[in-house]
């Protein structure tokens, strides 16, 4: 039986095993009974943890140089490296360029929207570019949208999805202009008892058939248990099907999926946000995307009019990291390399400033695989020891602080909100890693003694959900013992 506490005795128990802290640090026949405790053989598990403020205190090695798929750990790396050569400060913009002039209160020309992969391109940041437009005294538009997204080539994995469900918005992949994340808001609204829905943005094809009923059961904390939506698409056209039961103690609840292609969320977005603020654009009318969903590399002499800036790249890690947000993680990884290089290759292209960033560090990685540096991939792979040399790196970098502060923390925040409540919580900045057959935990740990370790552990295993609470204990070991 797992345990929620640590012992602070002579002796630890670690998944119901009671063994002796005589020899302090684990041995491989400890970590091998914690396994069969929990139905795992022993080749699942890699293990490292590395003392960083006393030296002299053993480190723990299992398995340490295999080569392993880390999930989401994986962006431990991507977000450093990202520190590292790009700087806390690197910013993403969005522009608003135009060919023609403003007559008045018109502008009479196409305007182009140029992207430059903001990680967190949403519709607040969306308002305020376009607000620039109308501080200019611009109100109608008498000419196209063109959307410019040759910052980098199209992602080679773009029409494809990790499982299939290309409509989850962990799915979506990275572009130029993704607005929004590329994830619709389908509001769900309980009217006297009748249900209405609503979609933000109201995309050119799209279709909402509401067969859903009120009812006494329920409520808004349970309502995705008895709502099912259907998601059919043909050509152009997709159909959201609502279906199930809504709860009648629920005035309210919002459905996020992703759909539709990126331009097109892209376009919509801007034609709905523009209307908000009070514009007109009567190319834009229509919603079913004829004569108005195009593409083109902005000229050179277009007029700059407005430009958006995003937040910058210290801030845009901490949701990558403390909630595992794969598009940003993804948009941070080719900024890597289109930084550098022509975007033609995005993800070759990260991949060539990484290996180099290691060598520079004195660092060889031969066994790293970079699919697109989220671990949102069946492909990528890293020894647990060479993902602790990355938290090495970030505990002697400059950048320490900033780094740390971007991992969830234990008990308190991010994808550790709900784990650890224990004497543990706030003692641990941790990555948590999750994907069919594989579960992680990697960052770094404060013990009770106050001395701090990196500390990385990877179950790969067809049931390696079984070894979550393995992974807990072994933190807590850390904790307890280092």
């Amino acid at each position: 039986m797992l345990l929620t506490k640590f012992c602070r005795t002579a002796m630890f128990t670690l998944c119901g095993i009671a063994f002796s802290t005589a020899s302090f640090a684990l041995d491989e026949s400890d970590i091998q009974l914690s396994l069969k405790a929990v139905k795992l053989p022993a080749d699942a598990l890699s293990l490292v943890v590395r003392p960083l403020t006393d030296i002299a205190q053993p480190p723990i090695s299992y398995r340490a140089d295999v080569p392993v798929n880390p999930a989401s750990t994986m962006k431990l790396l991507t977000t450093f490296a990202a520190l590292d050569t790009l700087g806390p400060t690197y910013q993403w913009q969005t522009q608003v360029l135009g060919t023609g002039q403003q007559v008045g209160d018109r502008w009479q020309g196409d305007l182009y929207v140029k992207g430059q992969g903001d990680p967190k391109l949403t519709q607040e940041q969306l308002w305020l570019l376009l607000r620039q437009l109308r501080q200019k005294g611009i109100r109608q538009i008498d000419g196209r949208l063109l959307l410019d997204r040759s910052f980098y080539s199209p992602i080679e994995d773009n029409d494809e999805s990790l499982d299939g469900e290309d409509e989850r918005p962990y799915n979506v992949p990275p572009d130029p202009l993704a607005v929004n994340f590329k994830t619709l808001r389908v509001q769900m609204l309980n009217q006297n008892g009748q249900m209405q829905l609503s979609a933000e943005p109201n995309l050119p094809g799209l279709t909402l058939t509401n067969q859903l009923s009120v009812v006494d059961s329920g409520s808004c904390l349970t309502w995705k248990n008895q709502v099912a939506v259907k998601v059919t698409q043909q050509g152009d056209q997709t159909n959201l099907l609502f279906k199930g039961k809504f709860p009648a103690a629920c005035d309210m609840a919002n459905y996020l999926t992703a759909v539709g292609s990126h331009p097109t969320f892209a376009m919509a977005s801007v034609r709905d946000t523009w209307a908000e603020l009070g514009g007109s654009w009567p190319l834009l009318a229509k919603n079913d995307g004829s004569g108005w969903l195009a593409e083109a590399v902005t000229p050179v002499d277009a007029k700059l009019l407005a430009a958006q800036s995003s937040e910058s790249l210290v801030d845009i890690i901490k949701d990558v990291n403390k909630f595992s947000n794969n598009l940003m993680a993804r948009s941070v990884f080719i900024a890597i390399g289109r930084k550098q290089g022509t975007g033609k290759s995005p993800i070759n292209e990260s991949n060539a400033v990484i290996r180099q960033w290691l060598t520079t560090n004195q660092k060889s990685f031969p066994e790293l695989v970079l699919e697109n540096g989220a671990g949102l991939s069946r492909k990528e792979r890293i020894s647990a020891n060479h993902l602790a040399d990355v938290l090495s790196l970030g505990w002697q970098s400059s950048y320490m602080p900033e780094y740390m502060a971007s991992l969830p923390i234990a008990g308190i925040d991010g994808t550790l909100k709900r784990r650890f409540a224990t004497d543990m919580q706030s003692s641990a900045h941790l990555k948590t890693g999750t994907l069919n057959n594989v579960r992680a935990l990697a960052g770094y740990i404060r013990s009770r003694s106050g001395q701090w370790c990196a500390f990385v552990a990877i179950l790969n295993h067809p049931s390696a959900d079984r070894g979550v609470g393995l992974l807990d204990q072994l933190a807590g070991y850390v904790y307890e013992n280092y």
